[in-house]
């Protein structure tokens, strides 16, 4: 069972290198991880600077204490870790918490999959993925907040955790 989790971190790096993301293995307080990073600037965006993380963590049970717990630390752990200028000040941070799970909760799923979440110049966009299926769900829609960023997170969550 744990090599099936594994083999789909290990299938997400792949995705991840393969659009131009730098990763590493490291710890989110309470996980280990790898932590891919990618950062963008567009015209279109107003002239700011997107630093996009993407960090998973495989778990035998996904419950929505876990999924909501692991998107805090992400977060935290994507704005201590950005670097460059502070977030607010023509850049800002997304975060892509992708947790993969041999067993997943629907409350789980539906927490993930309602809507992006938002702390300031940090936008998540949480993951729930059921390894037995091979499943992710997620939000992937338009927000209000960090409209701009939208397209681009979606297009993100479509190259590296395709549905089904």
């Amino acid at each position: 069972m744990t090599t099936d989790l594994e083999g789909y971190v290990q299938g997400l790096e792949q995705r991840l290198l393969a659009d131009g993301c730098s990763t590493q293995r490291a710890t989110v307080p309470g996980y280990d991880v790898l932590v891919a990073r990618r950062s963008d600037f567009r015209l279109s965006w107003g002239l700011t600077r997107l630093h996009t993380f993407t960090i998973a963590a495989v778990r035998a049970h996904v419950t929505v204490g876990l999924i909501q717990d692991f998107t805090e630390r992400c977060q935290t752990f994507a704005t201590d870790h950005k670097g460059g200028l502070p977030r607010g000040l023509q850049t800002g941070v997304a975060v892509l918490p992708v947790l993969v799970g041999a067993r997943v909760d629907r409350q789980a799923v539906e927490w993930a999959s309602s809507q992006q979440r938002v702390k300031f110049a940090c936008l998540a966009r949480p993951v729930v993925v059921d390894a037995a299926s091979g499943e992710a769900h997620a939000f992937r829609g338009t927000a209000m907040l960090g409209v701009i960023y939208s397209r681009f997170l979606v297009q993100r969550l479509a190259t590296y955790v395709p549905v089904g």
